[in-house]
């Protein structure tokens, strides 16, 4: 190969191996904010469905707080929602109309947000008074 071939070939290899890694990083980021922007949105909820719910907890009233959780049907991407008292025992709870059968409530953790199978688990607690009565 000639010296102007060899040139091209680094030139376009050296290229290429930009670009690559360019678009790894541009792919990186985008999934870094979606999965952010997602806990956000999801724990956003969350707290509201606490602040929502406190009164139908504190009054262990759960055809109320059934009622309360019914309302995440609008966001098609929450397929399970659940209350749990302070003895972490199901209150009430909401699935997605096509929800699978082998969703189940999760055992219950500290409040925060976990990843497991994909799928995105937030627990909020209900606080009254400085006492926390349940948890979302």
């Amino acid at each position: 190969m000639s010296i102007k071939y060899k040139l091209i070939l680094i030139t376009m290899a050296t290229c290429i191996t930009v670009l690559l890694i360019a678009g790894v990083v541009l792919i990186g980021g985008e999934w870094i904010s979606l999965r952010k922007e997602t806990i956000q949105n999801l724990s956003s909820q969350a707290e509201i469905m606490a602040d929502n719910c406190r009164a139908s907890v504190a009054f262990k009233d759960s055809k109320d707080a059934a009622e309360t959780l019914r309302s995440l049907h609008v966001d098609d991407s929450i397929i399970f929602g659940c209350i749990y008292t302070p003895d972490r025992k199901v209150f009430t709870s909401y699935y997605r109309d096509f929800a699978d059968a082998k969703v189940r409530p999760p055992e219950i953790r500290g409040t925060g947000h976990y990843f497991s199978n994909n799928i995105l688990t937030v627990f909020k607690p209900i606080v009254l008074d400085d006492d926390i009565i349940g948890t979302v």
